[in-house]
């Protein structure tokens, strides 16, 4: 170090003697290597500095060039500073980040000004932690560089580039500068485990990649190098072992230069140097984007390389030879000689001694390791996993492990390659079926927040050894079927899958003798769950009763008094490498066969018991009435022998919702007496508050919650299920908030009423309870994210733009977090916080924004009014008027088919006598009536038939009603728009900016946008599209037939957007993703009808592939009738299909494909 700082000396007494007047600032470090100066806050500074136009020279740089480089070889960022440049540096910049126990991190920097060494700005501040830290370094570094600009009379550069804005932010750059300055300090593994947390956080930043690749590569993970290198080709799809990085003065000979190179490639090697790096893509994305600093680049590739070479002429005009690994940064030799000749006879004897080889076939000497961690530290452990890769050859045991992560759940599929290469054997099927089966969510993992930034979960994460989920069972069955003689697991879970494949074909003897076999001998040394021995019993119990034989079915009865799941299908899985109970940190296991269960929909299965339970549908029909009246028969038997099964005190509710529902249908007193014999069985529960409300007896619901000794947060729930039958929506959810404002009680709010605070405008309520939240102690990160969001929200809805764009933006930062708990941010609101950024700066700025739009016609967002018949709604209207209503109700509710968008089409036509008479005989005086029951909780279909005689009574002479209904709810945007285009426009410009960053939730919105050729929103809707969002079909859809009335250039417009969906956004699809594959088959559907052939060509294509093995993804005759539809031409096959496209040609003016 005192060498070290003696080179300082002398060179800033060089520097001070100069007055040259060129802006290129020094930044020294004088902090250990392991200080948070030293590992990113100094190169982070640096960045943002250069970034606006100022030359830098790096202290730490220059050492190392005072030393073994040349000068001239220094190659820093933009600035491309040469030997003989130094002398123009004009400010040297200082700075430290010191711990503070308690408190977090304190950062100090002061800029001098070499020319009269006076120090023309200092900044400090306390930070909580690294991303604080970091937010800072780039506000110091604005501060800093206006200081710089201020004093030398100079312009900066405040240009940013739009790409790097996308995903790169100070903490991003920050984390990546600190883990390849840990990499370089010999701190590897720290250094990847930083890196694969940015490969998390900003998934678009592709660099991270590059040095992921290399590390696997480097230690032998060729698999997981492969798959990474797959997803960005560039310099990594070389064996980069087989790379020298070679650096050289300029003032060698070039035939000196040509022959080292000539002998490094004799040898088996390629050459890696700054010139030719700056060939390759990798530079062009380094540099051009400015991503990372040249600095950078020269660090990767001696990271990529196995050996670097250091080859000067020293002042003697001697040739000084440096070979180092480039994997421990061991120097293997010096040489130095006057004979060019003999350098190459060096190289040479080293390949002979065989010292590289030996090097190349060990890279894993002399590496620092990471001997423990921390129990419950998940950061602690994930570099302890990576150091455990390095220092032996690793298992599957060991690369699945990096798979507890929540961090890496997006490596996955890099990883997997590399776990089938190393299984074993007699593992491999177990190994294969965990692959294929997976699931595919971050429950259970390590740091996974569970949606924990709307909920407050009590632990950490939560693990399930033994969970069901939903598969097809033949796809399990088929592929368990090639296992079934690798193991005692796989045969047992073949054999138990076979039998119920054999009930589901009604071979009933054959499925008993499977299932019998299950208790023989050889399987009874396996680990098996207890649930599975209730399952078998009960399929052994369904066998015996399709059989009718009454003595097994008898015998199996007894088994199934308790309760318990019954799955169609298991299979033997790999248990997840750590486990976690409540109240103690998560710690390693033993990894083991476990076993997943799993269910198919498709296998019907009858419930157990002598009276078999009817079913009873969410939304009864008229054809369901008689199963609701045998479903109070049988539960009134069952509940006299004490046999109720949890799940039919759901389904008492629903079948008694039905009753009341339906029309002709009523709850009689034989039911009611029910209600009240065994409410006991029901406990204080939504269902009985629900029951007693549905029965009219709201005292007794009320008494319920008074008496309970449950939380205000839940008695608030309870009291709006009693409220929604006595008051509009909007009036249950203030009482609702002020009932929990008045309570004077401390508790987290549930998201849903806070955002039903904002659709309909009570604002006030929504700001007490969130302050509410904010009294919660002790407060975590997660929920100062929650609140924040809320209050950010809060300002948006109020129209105040620039505090909600300054709050978004706050929060985009803190999406990183180091700890223990994880992130608090899920991936809902990472998309959230930037979408809702990018669309308050697209506003106008001089518009006042104020909506008046109270209702919001969406599904996404519920509160408890689903399944709620108001018992006042009907006051609104005067007795005939509820007379005939109820006429046109019933009718309606006598037709068998009312699901759908095809059923609502024929119960409007069906109706439409009807309806015509009610309009006839009550003049439009009633429709102030019908506008105003709009506003209470009731059923879908009463809705619906409001709504068509809402419009058949819209007329001119009553317009103004309905613009006044349409200012506040905007339901009646379609009626609005027919009476009054003009003002209708207004209204909803006035109202959308609230809806527009999600309006995806909104489908009457932007079938308006659509309908209407209000073109000016159609960017929102285009990049619904390109984001794959659920909605694209629907919008495409749409777009489809309004391009019949559209302007011509609104039609090219449509067309390169569909263009771009088939050439760049759907070759990324995921076709055995079901949402994707539908966007995808609409988008090729559209592209063709709108006039390019290569939507039907990738149509063709998709008829040879299926979705999860079983279903096609567009059987022939989809197409056949498709193409029909087109082009007006019946085929039936491919061929005729080729045949025919050879005749037509698109017509763009006639929109239509013709004859050539």
């Amino acid at each position: 170090m005192a060498t070290l700082y003696k080179k300082y000396f002398y060179l800033l007494i060089f520097l001070f003697s100069l007055t040259s007047f060129a802006q290129t600032i020094l930044i020294e470090n004088r902090e250990e290597n392991e200080s948070l100066w030293s590992l990113g806050a100094s190169d982070l500074l640096s960045f943002y500095l250069e970034e606006q136009g100022l030359k830098m020279a790096n202290r730490d740089s220059l050492s190392t060039m005072t030393g073994e480089v040349d000068l001239a070889e220094a190659k820093f960022s933009k600035s491309s500073i040469k030997k003989g440049d130094w002398y123009k540096t004009d400010f040297i910049i200082t700075g430290e980040v010191k711990t503070v126990p308690d408190k977090g991190l304190f950062v100090q920097i002061s800029v001098t000004n070499v020319k009269n060494a006076q120090v023309i700005t200092k900044q400090q501040k306390q930070v909580k932690d690294e991303d604080q830290l970091a937010v800072e370094i780039e506000v110091f570094a604005r501060l800093i560089g206006k200081k710089i600009a201020s004093n030398a009379n100079r312009k900066l550069n405040n240009e940013v580039n739009e790409t790097q804005e996308k995903f790169l932010d100070a903490i991003t750059l920050f984390k990546f500068y600190k883990a390849i300055n840990l990499i370089t300090e010999q701190r590897e593994a720290e250094g990847i485990r930083e890196l694969i947390y940015i490969t998390h956080n900003s998934p678009n930043f592709t660099i991270p990649y590059y040095w992921l690749a290399s590390f696997f590569r480097k230690y032998n993970y060729l698999k997981i190098a492969e798959s990474i290198e797959s997803t960005s080709p560039s310099l990594l799809n070389k064996n980069q072992l087989k790379g020298v990085y070679l650096v050289h003065g300029q003032s060698l000979p070039n035939n000196a230069l040509q022959s080292l190179q000539n002998e490094i490639e004799k040898l088996g090697f390629y050459t890696l140097s700054p010139q030719s790096l700056l060939k390759l893509d990798l530079e062009k994305d380094l540099q051009h984007w400015r991503y990372i600093k040249g600095s950078q680049i020269a660090q990767l590739s001696s990271y990529l390389s196995a050996y670097t070479i250091k080859l000067n002429l020293d002042n003697k005009q001697n040739y000084r030879l440096t070979i180092i690994d480039s994997i421990s940064n061991k120097v293997l030799t010096e040489f130095t000689s006057s004979d060019f000749s003999k350098v190459i006879e060096k190289l040479k004897s080293l390949n002979d001694s065989d010292q590289i080889k030996k090097l190349n076939d060990n890279p894993s000497q002399n590496k620092p390791k990471i001997t423990s961690y921390t129990k419950g530290n998940q950061h602690e452990y994930l570099a302890y996993l990576i150091q455990q890769l390095m220092n032996k050859e690793g298992s599957s045991e060991d690369i699945w492990r990096l798979m507890s992560f929540y961090r890496t759940m997006h490596l996955r599929e890099h990883l997997w390659p590399e776990i089938l290469n190393r299984a074993p054997k007699e593992k491999l099927p177990i190994w294969k079926l965990t692959h294929k089966y997976q699931i595919k969510n971050n429950e259970g993992l390590i740091g996974s927040p569970i949606d924990r930034l709307f909920s407050s979960p009590d632990i950490e994460f939560s693990i399930y050894e033994f969970s069901t989920f939903s598969l097809k069972h033949q796809d399990i069955l088929g592929s368990l079927k090639s296992y079934k003689n690798s193991s005692l697991q796989a045969q047992y879970a073949y054999t138990y899958n076979l039998a119920i494949e054999q009930i589901r074909n009604k071979k009933y003897h054959e499925a008993l003798q499977h299932l019998n076999n299950l208790n023989s001998v050889q399987f009874q040394k396996l680990s098996l769950p207890d649930a599975f021995a209730y399952s078998i019993n009960y399929w052994k119990w369904l066998c015996a009763f399709k059989l009718k034989n009454n003595k097994l079915r008898e015998q199996y009865s007894t088994h199934l008094k308790t309760e318990g799941d019954i799955y169609t299908g298991i299979i033997p899985f790999i248990r997840n490498g750590h486990f976690k109970q409540r109240g103690i940190a998560w710690q390693i296991c033993d990894i083991t066969c476990i076993w997943r269960a799993f269910k198919d929909s498709s296998i019907t299965m009858i419930p157990f018991g002598k009276m078999d339970w009817p079913e009873i549908p969410l939304d009864a029909e008229l054809k369901h009435s008689k199963n609701l009246y045998k479903f109070f028969d049988v539960f009134e038997h069952k509940a006299q022998i004490g046999d109720i099964p949890r799940e039919k005190l759901g389904d008492f509710y629903y079948a008694l919702y039905g009753l009341d529902a339906l029309p002709n249908a009523e709850i009689n007193e034989k039911i009611k007496s029910l209600c009240y014999k065994y409410r006991h069985l029901f406990k204080p529960s939504d269902y009985l508050i629900k029951i007693m409300c549905i029965i009219g007896d709201f005292k007794t619901a009320e008494n319920i919650i008074k008496n309970s000794n449950y939380p205000i947060s839940v008695k608030a729930k309870w009291w709006m299920i009693v409220w929604r039958y006595n008051y509009d929506k909007k009036e249950v959810i203030r009482k609702a908030a002020n009932y929990i404002i008045s309570s004077n009680e401390t508790f987290t709010v549930h998201r849903n009423l806070i955002e039903s605070c904002f659709r309909y405008r009570l604002f006030n309520e929504a700001e007490k309870l969130i302050d509410i939240c904010k009294k919660v102690k002790p407060i975590s990160e997660e929920m100062e994210a929650t609140i924040a969001i809320h209050r950010a929200n809060l300002a948006f809805h109020r129209g105040n733009m620039l505090k909600a764009l300054q709050m978004y933006k706050k929060l985009r930062l803190s999406r990183w977090s180091n700890t223990i708990n994880g992130e608090i941010h899920n991936q809902e609101v990472k998309d959230y916080l930037p979408r809702k950024t990018r669309f308050i700066e697209s506003l106008d700025p001089n518009r006042v924004y104020t909506r008046s739009w109270e209702q919001f016609k969406t599904f996404k967002i519920s509160t408890e009014f689903v399944r709620a018949t108001s018992t006042i709604a009907f006051e609104v209207f005067t007795p005939e008027v509820r007379k005939d209503f109820t006429e046109i109700m019933n009718t309606i509710r006598s037709f068998k088919f009312n699901q759908g968008v095809w059923a609502k089409n024929q119960t409007e036509k069906k109706i439409q006598d009807h309806l015509t008479r009610f309009v006839n005989k009550h003049t439009d005086q009633v429709l102030p009536q019908f506008i105003r029951y709009l506003d209470y909780p009731i059923h879908r279909f009463n809705k619906q038939a409001a709504e068509w005689l809402i419009e058949k009574m819209a007329s001119q002479e009553n317009k103004e009603i309905i613009l006044d209904s349409f200012r506040k709810n905007q339901d009646l945007a379609k009626i609005a728009f027919k009476l009054d285009r003009i003002e209708a426009i207004k209204i909803f410009e006035n109202n959308i900016w609230s809806t527009l960053p999600r309006i995806s939730f909104y489908p009457n919105l932007y079938a308006i946008i659509i309908d209407n050729h209000l073109t000016e929103y159609y960017p929102h809707l285009y990049n619904l599209c390109y984001g794959l969002d659920t909605a694209a079909p629907n919008v495409v859809y749409l777009f489809n037939k309004a391009q019949k009335s559209s302007a011509p250039n609104d039609y090219q417009e449509y067309q390169k957007f569909l263009n771009k969906m088939v050439s760049e956004v759907c070759p990324e699809i995921d076709l055995k993703h079901s949402g994707q594959s539908i966007i995808y088959r609409e988008i090729m559907f559209s592209s063709f009808i709108h006039g390019n052939k290569q939507g039907l060509k990738l149509l063709i294509q998709l008829l040879d592939k299926t979705v999860n093995g079983n279903n096609a993804l567009l059987p022939p005759k989809y197409l056949f009738r498709f193409f029909q539809k087109v082009t007006k031409q019946k085929v039936k096959s491919i061929q005729e299909i080729e045949v025919i496209m050879s005749t037509l040609k698109w017509n763009q003016e006639k929109r239509k494909w013709i004859k050539l």
